[in-house]
Parts: structure tokens; sequence; C-alpha cells
């Protein structure tokens, strides 16, 4: 009885502090979102110009850089209080995550350029 109610405890606190996770995955040419638990493909678009990306309360973002060559994008980050960060990543194979306690935020990502 006594582990039966520390299991029911256990999967009352997991879904009251549940997060949605975004999966996106950026190529030269598409822009892939995933389902985070099954690795199914939920939606593909094909673009060659900037990616913006909105990201809402309570979501964790998992995005994923694949362009197969050496490149460069710039990821601009802006969060709902004002703030923003800017920097520049090689993107040939990289993954970066949002923290949990960061507000809504709006992520832009340049095309893909081969200088820095």
């Amino acid at each position: 009885m006594r582990n039966l109610f520390t299991i029911a405890f256990m999967l009352v606190c997991t879904t009251i502090c549940a997060q949605d996770t975004l999966c996106i995955m950026v190529c030269i040419d598409r822009v892939l979102h995933f389902d985070y638990s099954t690795n199914e493909i939920i939606d593909k678009e094909y673009t060659s110009s900037e990616v913006e990306i909105k990201v809402e309360d309570d979501e964790v973002l998992v995005l994923h850089f694949f362009d197969k060559k050496r490149r460069f994008r710039d990821l601009t980050v802006t969060f709902s209080d004002g703030d923003y960060m800017h920097d520049t990543y090689k993107t040939r194979n990289d993954v970066l995550y949002s923290k949990s306690d960061w507000p809504s935020f709006v992520i832009n990502i340049s095309e893909a350029r081969t200088r820095k």
C-alpha cells in the first residue's frame, strides 16, 4: 500500500510539472519538426531563408543543426520581457537546448553561410 501511494504521488508530480518539448532540425534547405517521444517527423518545410521559431512558456526547445558541411548561422533570441541574446554557431552538426525556466521567446535563425 505504501508503494502504491508513492507511485501515485510521483505520477501526479510529473504531470503537474510536465513540459512540452519542441524538437526541430534545421538543415540547409529544410526544417523538420519531430515528436520528442516517438522520433517521428511531424512537419517538414522547405526554406532557403531565415527561420523563425516561437517557444511558449513551459516549452523546451531542442534545436539540431545539420548542414552537413561547415557552415555558420546567426541566432537571435528575443524574450517576452524584452531581453535578447545574439550569437553565431557552427552548424555542421550541433545541438542546442533552451532552459526550462526561460520565459516565452522567439528565435530567429539566419541562412547558412560559409564564413563567420
